[in-house]
């Protein structure tokens, strides 16, 4: 599953290694707030939450403690000067009468630690969606809860010699949690007493900090078999989380299935993941899934898996697998995501020789339908620079001078179509505490619609060890030219490709 993650790092914001994007707002009815009408002499950013649970809740999201600034052009060395942005309730803005300066946010939910994102966009009024995995209002997870779980089996249990055929799970839907419950061959019920409410014992599939489980949330006990395929599903009636045991019990159901139609070109995937330098080492891993995803209306593919596997590149690539969505009453639209990946490593001397891997990547997510056929996908980049300089290799050493902007540019592999925008993020590379492995951290992340874009130079610190991953999106913001971030749709696609890793340097 690992091969899916990247995928959707630009989808919804939280852990280091997926900056979102998620959108902006619409100026549709459901906006959560008060719409701002903008003078013809400012400039303003509109910010409203995305809270990602069993409904997609949208919010006016306060940003009047939070930093911004305007960048407005000049004819001084760095090219740029910031105006410090007035914030009333969600919107930020500026009285500057001419021009679409950069929009330079800090928001203030990412995780581990915030981070700045510019907005170098042809639009002088940005409409945001700050997209997070929670329930609105949800509040932290008691230390001392646990959860008592009871599933009846809709068939007895099955656990033959060797590898087992089948799994289960609670899976909750809100809270972004997922525990694998122990069985023994052919029960009819499974029952798992004060299961501890934790990261030692739950799985995180949001990446941020659990909250309490609350009638809002949806848990669900899951059954696969060995592939990967949902055979059976069941819902635990609602309850609210205590600091004490709370005892849960659902029947499951068969889940009815049909085959999928769906075209893929895995050839084509290998050859243009065989472009981009760095060149990646490792063999090309392809992967899809079905899930049954409450934000599909978004472009978010989160949800319970329905089935996936992986693909050669060598295969056809016509798949017919079946699937079942046996949440489609609840709105949880099927969606279909088609990742690939090539990867690298590097021992980083800088950082006591410790190994990161780094990526080049094509993901896609769709609405499964009927004949899907799934290329041509978003443009791949091939090769990221740096001051004109071709990021190609790992360990090379670059001049920020802090007087001038930061140039940053992609070449792809093609251009028509062109992509929707471009993005780039910006990675630290961090010793963890221990000094056993490495952590990676969001240093700035830029959203522009030109492949080449100038960016401040007080994001780099010198003797600090970076690496730069280049986006192309394709679809998913139909609203995109009206500087509309917030109307979402399917098919969305991104292509990647992680720079070398390098430190910088004072000129």
């Amino acid at each position: 599953m690992g091969i899916l993650r990247a995928a959707l790092c630009l989808t919804l914001s939280g852990s280091a290694g997926c900056a979102q994007l998620f959108g902006i707002e619409s100026t549709s009815s459901n906006d959560g707030g008060v719409s701002v009408d903008a003078s013809p002499t400012s400039v303003t950013m509109q910010v409203q939450r995305l809270s990602e649970g069993p409904s997609p809740t949208r919010s006016a999201y306060d940003v009047s403690t939070l930093p911004a600034n305007f960048l407005v052009p000049d004819s001084s060395a760095i090219g740029f000067h910031r105006v410090a942005a007035t914030a009333a309730g969600d919107t930020w803005s500026a009285e500057i009468p001419e021009g679409t300066p950069a929009m330079e946010v800090t928001l203030g939910l990412d995780i581990p630690d915030p981070f700045r994102r510019l907005y170098a966009l042809p639009q002088r009024n940005i409409k945001l969606l700050y997209g997070i995995y929670e329930q609105p209002d949800a509040g932290p997870a008691p230390d001392t809860g646990t959860i008592t779980a009871t599933l009846n089996l809709n068939t007895p249990a099955s656990v033959p010699m060797g590898p087992a055929v089948e799994s289960y799970q609670l899976y909750c839907v809100g809270s972004w949690a997922n525990h694998g419950l122990p069985f023994t061959d052919g029960v009819g019920s499974i029952t798992q007493a004060m299961i501890p409410y934790n990261v030692a014992n739950w799985g995180n599939i949001s990446g941020r900090p659990f909250t309490k489980i609350t009638t809002a949330d949806t848990m669900l006990g899951l059954k696969y078999n060995a592939t990967g395929q949902l055979l059976a599903a069941a819902e635990f009636p609602a309850f609210e989380q205590t600091a004490g045991d709370v005892a849960i019990t659902a029947t499951m159901t068969s889940v009815t299935t049909t085959a999928m139609d769906v075209h893929t070109s895995p050839s084509t995937i290998g050859s243009r993941l065989a472009m981009p330098t760095p060149a990646a080492t490792s063999a090309v891993a392809i992967g899809w899934s079905t899930n049954a995803s409450p934000g599909w209306e978004i472009a978010n593919a989160a949800g319970p898996q329905l089935n996936g596997g992986p693909l050669l590149t060598t295969d056809t690539g016509v798949l017919t697998a079946p699937y079942g969505n046996p949440f489609a009453s609840k709105g949880w639209k099927t969606t279909f995501s088609y990742n690939s990946n090539k990867s690298r490593t590097y021992a980083i001397p800088q950082l006591g020789n410790l190994v990161g891997t780094f990526y080049t990547g094509i993901n896609s997510i769709y609405e499964l339908t009927p004949a899907l056929t799934v290329e041509p996908a978003a443009a791949l980049p091939v090769l990221v620079s740096i001051n004109s300089k071709p990021m190609t290799t790992d360990g090379l050493t670059v001049m920020i001078d802090p007087t001038k902007a930061v140039t940053l540019t992609m070449v792809t592999d093609y251009t028509m179509p062109a992509p929707t925008f471009y993005q780039y993020n910006i990675y630290e590379l961090r010793e963890n505490a221990a000094a056993t492995g490495l952590e990676t951290h969001v240093a700035y992340v830029v959203v522009t619609d030109k492949p080449t874009v100038s960016i401040p130079s007080d994001e780099f610190t010198a003797g600090k060890t970076y690496w730069v991953r280049a986006h192309t999106v394709n679809g998913g913001y139909p609203s995109f030219a009206a500087g509309n971030f917030w109307d979402r749709n399917l098919p969305y696609s991104v292509g990647y490709l992680d720079s070398g890793v390098f430190t910088a340097a004072a000129p």
